[in-house]
């Protein structure tokens, strides 16, 4: 028997959005490193103008996950990412993450280039 954490539920939504991103190409995950560069798992880096967002779930009170970073519910966001060289990405932020500055400053670059973007901050 294997043990599953309440992240790996997959009657989640958040389990289902991220399955459901998978099946379109969005499943590598993105690091962002500071608010000029991200890095995917291959090595390869971005800055904000080679990526643009194409979906954004967001998970509020029933959907939150408790946060690493101080232990509470808190909500958490699931970004489609793609880059110029068409390779996707998917972004996994939670709000009032201690990088929380970063991504968001990141996000908006992003948007800042991108003006048709779905994602605003």
């Amino acid at each position: 028997m294997e043990l599953k954490s309440a992240n790996t539920d997959p009657y989640s939504t958040w389990q289902q959005s991220k399955n459901q991103l998978a099946e379109e190409g969005f499943d590598k995950p993105l690091q962002i490193l500071n608010p000029q560069r991200a890095k995917g798992p291959d090595g390869r880096l971005y800055d904000p103008a080679h990526l643009e967002i194409w979906k954004v779930h967001q998970f509020l009170e029933k959907d939150s996950y408790l946060s690493p970073a101080n232990g509470k519910m808190v909500p958490k966001y699931l970004l489609a990412l793609q880059g110029s060289d068409d390779r996707r990405y998917y972004l996994e932020y939670y709000f009032k993450d201690p990088y929380q500055d970063t991504v968001l400053e990141f996000l908006a670059n992003i948007d800042g280039n991108h003006p048709n973007s779905h994602f605003t901050i």
